[in-house]
């Protein structure tokens, strides 16, 4: 059997994200996978504190040729199910006979394959099973990001989740809000405890790359996961996964306060 050398890179949900590539892609293709890990400043975490030996794993990169080695988005490959291959990078990626299938058959692919992750037992005791109406996710800049993901400011968010409020009234009671940037998140509960909403915040007050953060992003991760709906910034691939995986509706806003309403492609609850 042909196998599949996996090296997910960058922080935990764009790994999670191509690790769940892999393992649908080999699923599909009848393939054997061994992931390849590496910790370093994004994820500071051996590959044995987060999932379970069930998985083979390498601590270095195997020594074959790499059919082609990423660090791009939603790269496609061209894979030979009869020959070994490497693949290395972030966020989802794709083979060619994907553009015969369908966005609902490939959403529903990702589900499964999510379903056949097994996690540490650390990890599966950050498990969040509490389901709310509304989950809110601000991503804040911390000391791993290259890149300044602040924008838009506290008052165009507040006026964004306000907008969601209005037009979703009758169905939001308990809101979740995620964000490692205490001072916006502490802002965001006030105003919507001023409007008696049912709350509850992440306990994470920041974020570094370590295994106790990590834990804790897990358990942020999963609160998420059991939201109907999302609200979050456009380029965050950590709620974005969530959002994917209970096909959530999503209220996506850019770095100009511009707002996008995805509603979910398949019945959601199948990853919970």
């Amino acid at each position: 059997m042909a196998v599949m050398y996996c090296q997910p890179i960058n922080g935990l949900a764009n790994r999670l994200m191509f690790m769940l590539s892999a393992l649908r892609i080999c699923y599909k293709m009848n393939m054997d996978l061994v992931f390849v890990w590496t910790p370093d400043k994004d994820l500071d975490c051996t590959f044995h504190d987060i999932f379970t030996d069930k998985f083979k794993s390498l601590d270095l990169p195997p020594n074959i040729a790499p059919a082609r080695s990423v660090s791009s988005h939603r790269p496609v490959y061209d894979i030979n199910p009869e020959k070994d291959v490497f693949v290395k990078g972030f966020h989802f990626f794709f083979i060619l006979q994907d553009f015969n299938e369908t966005k609902e058959n490939i959403s529903l692919d990702y589900i499964k394959a999510w379903n056949r992750m097994i996690f540490s037992e650390k990890f599966n005791l950050r498990r969040q099973v509490q389901h709310f109406d509304l989950g809110i996710h601000i991503r804040r800049s911390s000391q791993l990001d290259t890149q300044d993901w602040g924008k838009p400011d506290l008052n165009t968010i507040v006026k964004i989740i306000s907008h969601v409020l209005i037009s979703k009234k009758e169905y939001i009671n308990s809101i979740y809000v995620s964000s490692t940037n205490d001072m916006d998140r502490k802002s965001v509960v006030t105003f919507l405890k001023q409007h008696h909403y049912d709350v509850l915040e992440s306990g994470t007050n920041f974020f570094s790359n370590d295994l106790m953060s990590c834990l804790d992003a897990f358990c942020d991760f999963f609160y998420l996961l059991n939201c109907k709906v999302i609200i979050r910034r456009d380029i965050s691939t950590f709620a974005a996964l969530a959002a994917l995986l209970n096909a959530s509706e999503e209220v996506l806003y850019s770095e100009d306060g511009a707002i996008v309403i995805r509603k979910p492609l398949i019945l959601s609850g199948l990853a919970l």
